[in-house]
């Protein structure tokens, strides 16, 4: 799966909220760097960074200028790469969806959780078409 991008400056953001949250911290007396790290840590930008198909340039997503940097750590992160490993995030959500396709009780149905008094607890039945 792919990370939040390590921008190092403010001028790497597009995103208007994330620009406008950052000189309302300024206004509210927040340094530059606390301003920027708060900004980093929650910027929509984060989730709109080019999809890194392969550890080519731009990360395979283009050959011309994204819209955004991309995210970074593109030689370890990339479709390509997780594609060739059984353990790789890819591969559990492919996992995942096999699962959901195969036993509709998975998505469809009613549901009862259970335990829900307990901190440490997520228990829940998943009930349809007489299966549990």
């Amino acid at each position: 799966g792919m990370i939040d991008p390590d921008y190092s400056s403010i001028s790497d953001y597009i995103d208007v909220e994330s620009l406008n949250a950052y000189k309302l911290l300024l206004a509210q007396g927040f340094t530059e760097k606390e301003a920027f790290r708060r900004i980093k840590a929650k910027s929509r930008d984060n989730s709109r960074t080019p999809m890194q198909w392969s550890d080519a340039e731009q990360a395979g997503f283009t050959t011309g200028k994204p819209w955004l940097k991309v995210a970074g750590k593109l030689e370890e992160i990339n479709v390509e790469k997780e594609r060739s490993s059984e353990d790789s995030i890819l591969s559990y959500y492919k996992k995942l969806i096999r699962l959901r396709k195969t036993y509709p009780i998975v998505a469809q149905g009613d549901y009862h959780a259970y335990g829900a008094d307990h901190p440490q607890v997520y228990g829940y039945l998943r009930q349809f078409e007489g299966q549990q």
